[in-house]
């Protein structure tokens, strides 16, 4: 394997995870592992090819606020938003959207719903873990799509439960 191909894979799996300028990145892998002038050049190169293209999303179903930014993609999501609302901000650094497409094409609107009384499609609705647990039921139960959404976003609300009681949705 050659150093390029380190780092492409590095780079793919920093990407994924980190915002790494070039310094940084370059710090870590040459600064670190001493690398000479000639592979600090071939990084450089590396680094110069994959800035033209487009980043790797890190979720399939689900974006990150930052993503959303990045792709200027509009405001039609479904804001899940760490532990309750505090009734005045939007599009968390730390929240997880889900186009709404998606919603009503794994039919996780009609779940919703029927689930919970106080459902609000185009406002604020908290989940606990109770009604977490009958969503995932559900999901599994059902299969597919919706299944794969709900896996998707099961570590996210794991790692909410951990410091929260709810998770709240906040809609279009």
């Amino acid at each position: 394997m050659t150093i390029v191909d380190v780092v492409k894979r590095m780079f793919k799996q920093k990407a994924k995870t980190e915002s790494l300028t070039e310094n940084q990145l370059r710090w870590n892998y040459v600064g670190n592992e001493g690398l000479r002038e000639k592979q600090e050049n071939e990084i450089t190169q590396v680094l110069e090819q994959y800035a033209n293209e487009p980043s790797q999303r890190l979720y399939k179903y689900f974006m990150t606020e930052q993503e959303r930014k990045q792709e200027r993609s509009g405001t039609l999501y479904h804001e899940f938003y760490k532990g309750k609302w505090d009734e005045k901000t939007f599009w968390k650094e730390d929240s997880l959207l889900l186009r709404d497409d998606i919603l009503h094409r794994t039919e996780l609107v009609n779940i919703l719903g029927g689930l919970i009384c106080n459902y609000n499609y185009y406002g604020e609705t908290e989940i606990d873990q109770e009604q977490w647990k009958i969503i995932c039921k559900i999901a599994s139960d059902t299969g597919g799509e919706l299944e794969e959404v709900i896996l998707e976003l099961k570590p996210w609300v794991e790692e909410n439960f951990k410091e929260h009681t709810v998770f709240t949705i906040l809609g279009i």
